[in-house]
């Protein structure tokens, strides 16, 4: 979300964020308001977004999923959602991402790699974008 605020300041509309940054436009609606409610966070909400990050640089997420690990670790599920909306995650690509991990490791076939993705959480139209990114 500090990202996306340094590109508003510079003067870049969501359009061209959207476009560079491979990021949708709910994705970019989230960095906004986290970065528009930045001063009012607390201390649980800046830890869960911090943790989120984390959890994204190593993994892919369901938006759910990722709400379920944070609140696994302690996280309110305030907290949870706050931390996974601040990360500014496209979820479709986190789709694709989950879905290259799967077929690194097992053979899927194209409606058994869209429902493991739904059973991650993933949306129907997110579990579909990740298996066309993978070839299906």
């Amino acid at each position: 979300s500090d990202l996306v605020a340094g590109l508003h300041r510079l003067g870049k509309s969501d359009t061209w964020i959207a476009k560079h940054l491979g990021m949708d436009a709910d994705a970019i609606s989230n960095c906004n308001r986290a970065h528009k409610n930045a001063g009012h966070r607390n201390k649980g909400e800046k830890n869960a977004a911090s943790k989120a990050l984390s959890y994204l640089r190593y993994s892919a997420f369901s938006r759910d999923g990722l709400i379920k690990q944070l609140e696994f670790e302690g996280f309110s599920h305030a907290e949870a959602a706050y931390g996974a909306d601040a990360t500014g995650a496209n979820w479709n690509e986190q789709a694709a991402k989950k879905a290259e991990q799967y077929l690194r490791y097992s053979a899927f076939s194209r409606s058994g790699l869209i429902d493991q993705l739904k059973f991650e959480g993933f949306t129907t139209a997110q579990a579909e974008y990740g298996a066309k990114a993978v070839g299906y």
